[in-house]
């Protein structure tokens, strides 16, 4: 589950966004701590020939331990966050080192290749490509490929299609969609 929300974070972000996690994560864990030490805490009061020790009783004691619980368990959250987060950084790196220098390829090979769904892999180089990870790439949804638009743009055939909102000539990919220049519509043919 973690793993789908921390996938949706643009990779812009990644690095700013470690950083914050951790720094919460010390504050909040150094803040736990102290809640701790609040909560075990012992005080002695020292006369001229006395020494006293006073405990307090448990229940004024328990804010502590409810503070230092949520503040450690925050503190683990905000480490595990930034762990997926430099995971996800590495998996997003592999995803370059196998698309590199190819025209297309198919999301069921990638997801072998990778260990998990077709449909997880698709979301991660949708985010790969929304966050500018990867340039001149798209996702043919239709076939299910990986394509590198400057190789595709050369080998896939172009077409003439007449736009029926404005009646303008445009110059398309076959098997894209695409709008009209003029009047931004959909085209269909």
């Amino acid at each position: 589950m973690l793993d789908k929300i921390v996938s949706k974070v643009p990779v812009k972000y990644h690095s700013a966004l470690r950083r914050g996690l951790l720094f919460v994560a010390f504050f909040a864990g150094d803040f736990g701590l102290l809640f701790f030490i609040g909560f075990t805490e012992e005080k002695e009061e020292t006369g001229l020939l006395i020494k006293n020790t006073i405990y307090h009783p448990l229940s004024e004691r328990l804010g502590y331990l409810a503070g230092s619980i949520v503040l450690i368990i925050i503190a683990l959250i905000c480490l595990l966050l930034a762990w997926k987060i430099t995971t996800i950084g590495g998996r997003f790196k592999k995803y370059i080192g196998m698309i590199q220098g190819v025209d297309r390829i198919e999301l069921q090979r990638l997801a072998e290749m990778t260990n998990s769904s077709p449909r997880d892999v698709a979301d991660d180089l949708q985010n790969m490509i929304d966050s500018e990870f990867i340039e001149n790439y798209y996702i043919d949804y239709k076939n299910e490929m990986l394509v590198n638009r400057s190789s595709a743009s050369n080998k896939l055939k172009k077409i003439s299609v007449k736009c029926q909102q404005c009646g303008a000539t445009n110059e398309v990919i076959l098997g894209m969609t695409e709008r009209c220049e003029y009047c931004d519509s959909p085209l269909v043919y």
